[in-house]
């Protein structure tokens, strides 16, 4: 007669309290094995946690030198002063919104050096889709006064917001020669959104002339 071995029966409760030893020993190795590994990488973490705080506060610092720096640049009578308050803007926080709008203002304020500051401008990470088209549309109207066409031409290429399309399509009509074309190009502008009532009165007045010598 053979003596059998009687099965070890083991209850629901008794199954899951096994395998959660099972699971713990597991951890317990897999920690006691990479625990160095574990310690070098908790303190990379904290170094870069530590990291991005402290390079987090620069950018809040930076960002308030800007501004303050800005403003001041915009509370100056003195043209001069202005312009080097936003020169200072553009070399000691370059890659802020504010010297994006530094190299906007002085584009119109410093006229010798116009080309130069739009063109920093139009290569800025921080510049905007409305500085870009006023970009391209203030360079277009130095090549005009430079009688250099092909590049206001190369300028006036790029689309503008409907806000933009006014100015666009009057300095198009600069360069048109047909008289025709023309017109229909100052009728465009007429027809779109007008925030310079002055352009508005030169564009009325051009179409006169045009209409009175046709």
């Amino acid at each position: 007669m053979d003596n059998k071995t009687p099965p070890i029966e083991i209850s629901k409760d008794e199954m899951q309290e096994l395998q959660r030893d099972m699971r713990s020993a597991r951890i317990h190795a897999w920690v006691n094995k990479y625990q160095q590994q574990l310690f070098v990488g908790l303190i990379m973490l904290i170094i870069i946690i530590v990291g991005v705080g402290m390079y987090k506060e620069r950018l809040v610092k930076q960002q308030e030198g800007a501004a303050t720096l800005f403003h001041q640049a915009m509370d100056t009578a003195d043209t001069e002063k202005r312009q080097d308050f936003f020169n200072e803007v553009v070399t000691s926080y370059s890659g802020s919104s504010y010297a994006a709008m530094s190299l906007m203002i002085l584009s119109s304020i410093d006229s010798s050096k116009s080309k130069e500051h739009l063109t920093q401008l139009l290569a800025h990470s921080k510049c905007t889709l409305e500085m870009t088209w006023q970009a391209h549309l203030d360079l277009a109207g130095i090549y005009i006064n430079e009688n250099n066409i092909e590049k206001a031409k190369s300028e006036l290429a790029y689309q503008v917001g409907e806000d933009y399309a006014e100015l666009r399509y009057f300095l198009l009509a600069q360069i048109e020669q047909g008289a025709d074309a023309k017109r229909d190009l100052l009728e465009k502008a007429q027809e779109a959104i007008s925030h310079d009532k002055a352009l508005q009165k030169h564009i009325e007045q051009l179409l006169l002339k045009l209409k009175s010598a046709a």
